[in-house]
């Protein structure tokens, strides 16, 4: 099996998937976080005009993030939607590091609250659009 290395520790790629050829989906303590960057996503615009899919020439600095209860398929709503547009890369690594530090499942309460928490610290209390 091969892994993927993240904050120095190995995940297993089974609790990674490709989202629809724009993204990838992280499977974290009972959690999807869906992070696409693509055309028809709230991110920055590809310069390269690339709308299909990522390639290892797409560079993205920002994505639009869901997130669902892998059991029951609830999604967090925020901002009135089911996304989250401009998210940094960083910050979806913080959600994931967060999940993954939890001894146990998160609630849809607890997880809507950290990701607006982060939301208040990588917008520095903007109001994004997503």
């Amino acid at each position: 099996m091969t892994n993927l290395k993240l904050f120095g520790e190995t995940m297993p790629t089974n609790d990674v998937e490709e989202g629809c050829g724009k993204g990838i989906h992280f499977l974290v303590n009972g959690w999807c976080l869906s992070a696409q960057a693509g055309w028809g996503n709230y991110c920055s615009e590809d310069p390269t005009r690339n709308h299909c899919r990522l390639t290892r020439d797409t560079i993205r600095t920002d994505c639009e993030i869901a997130m669902w209860n892998v059991k029951n398929g609830v999604m967090i709503k925020l901002n009135g939607d089911t996304v989250m547009g401009w998210v940094s890369w960083d910050m979806v690594l913080d959600i994931i590091e967060w999940l993954r530090k939890l001894k146990n499942i998160p609630t849809k309460t607890e997880v809507k609250s950290r990701i607006l928490e982060l939301k208040y610290i990588y917008f520095k209390g903007e109001n994004e659009n997503g």
